[in-house]
């Protein structure tokens, strides 16, 4: 989930809303894991360390915080996702929201891998059916799944918008793509996503 947002080495940390987001981040309130990728170094003159901190630092955090929670497929594990994600959404959503259109598209792929991945991670606490799973297990699977799916669908959505986001973005944007190979990347597994 993390391999392409951990690839770029950009990082962020879960600041308050309205917080400036070119601001260097405060290392101390990171994991330590994390302060390293959060380091903005002191001769620079633009906004685009503090920027790309904060997309690191927020791939970095979220693994993190996620990491120590036992999930399932009950509404309890949903909740604490979400408040363990959310103020990384937010720092996120920052950057989206104040930061030039190819800071915007590093930070609407991660905010949409970042959803998709807490999808995957909820689905995977339901257990596989398969050729040994007798008949009234796998109705009781399948049935978990009909119930956790609706659960889901704010991050689905969530996920799905960043990514059509990056996608009119990078459309409006061709010679950032064709600059840079992370952004081409990002864009065709945001195609592949699509399909």
């Amino acid at each position: 989930m993390r391999s392409i947002a951990a690839a770029i080495a950009v990082s962020l940390l879960a600041s308050s809303a309205g917080a400036d987001p070119y601001a260097p981040l405060d290392v101390s309130k990171l994991p330590e894991p994390c302060r390293k990728v959060a380091e903005i170094p002191r001769s620079t003159r633009s906004a685009d360390p503090a920027l790309s901190a904060r997309i690191s630092a927020a791939s970095c955090e979220v693994d993190i915080a996620l990491a120590g929670l036992r999930l399932s497929d009950d509404d309890a594990s949903i909740a604490a996702t979400n408040v363990a994600s959310g103020p990384i959404i937010a720092t996120l959503d920052e950057v989206i929201a104040r930061g030039q259109a190819h800071w915007q598209m590093l930070a609407l792929y991660v905010k949409g891998d970042l959803l998709f991945g807490l999808e995957a991670r909820l689905r995977s606490t339901i257990p596989a059916i398969t050729q040994a799973t007798p008949l009234a297990a796998a109705q009781a699977i399948e049935h978990r799944h009909d119930v956790l799916e609706p659960k889901l669908a704010r991050w689905d959505a969530g996920a799905n918008a960043a990514f059509r986001q990056f996608t009119e973005l990078a459309q409006a944007n061709p010679q950032l793509v064709a600059s840079n190979p992370v952004l081409g990347h990002m864009l065709e597994r945001v195609a592949i996503s699509a399909r």
